[in-house]
């Protein structure tokens, strides 16, 4: 379980320093939008940095599992919700949606393996 929060933290924490510095390259944006685009590359790096602390701190309880699920459904549901953007907005929206999917994926695959049968 706890390297799929090492690799949700990564990708989180790259394309949100992405998103923060070079918004231009992901998002076909205007003046007004640069500030809001900050805010999200922002919130993606704390996220990042969140799931790369719960990497190294890792412990089976009940904490970490809630940590787990959370980004877990967060990885679901940004997934859906890019797919539904079109490339006016998001330059790579369909290479978004597979990444997070892809995450979504591995979450889903740790949590089963994790998940310890009844006896």
């Amino acid at each position: 379980m706890k390297y799929a929060l090492l690799l949700s933290g990564i990708v989180e924490l790259v394309g949100g320093i992405i998103v923060y510095f070079f918004p231009s390259l992901i998002f076909n944006i205007s003046y007004n939008s640069v500030s809001v685009l900050n805010i999200y590359g922002l919130m993606a790096s704390i996220i990042g940095i969140i799931n790369i602390y719960g990497f190294l701190h890792f412990d089976e309880n009940k904490f970490f599992r809630i940590l787990f699920m959370c980004m877990m459904f967060f990885h679901g549901a940004l997934s859906l919700i890019l797919f539904r953007f079109s490339d006016k907005i998001i330059t790579y929206a369909l290479g978004a949606t597979i990444c997070h999917l892809s995450i979504f994926a591995f979450f889903v695959l740790s949590y089963l393996k994790a998940v310890k049968p009844d006896s």
